[in-house]
């Protein structure tokens, strides 16, 4: 883990909310996305058919959730339909899941 991604980890512990997955406790920041903004990390055909809103959630560049996995957060199941990766100086600091309900 890089001095960056260990910055970042410490905001996202810091200011982040729990959410699980498959039962297993995770953190991460979690805000809305726009459908203009969410074309650019999943095709039209899947912002059309997604309920909204969309949403999107900074995680440590350690955590383990996948694409297809259901994060449970504020009573809500979203499904994970693509993960960017945020780098800094060429490594990888965090991930950035964009979800759906």
């Amino acid at each position: 883990m890089t001095a960056a991604s260990r910055r970042v980890s410490s905001l996202i512990d810091r200011y982040g909310e729990d959410f699980t997955v498959g039962g297993n406790p995770h953190r991460g920041v979690f805000s809305n996305i726009a459908p203009g903004q969410a074309r650019a990390y999943l095709t039209q055909a899947e912002v059309d058919a997604s309920a909204l809103p969309l949403w999107t959630c900074l995680v440590a560049d350690d955590d383990t959730t996948a694409v297809g996995n259901t994060v449970v957060w504020n009573s809500l199941s979203l499904t994970v339909k693509k993960i960017a990766q945020a780098q800094f100086q060429g490594a990888l600091v965090a991930k950035m899941l964009v979800m759906t309900g």
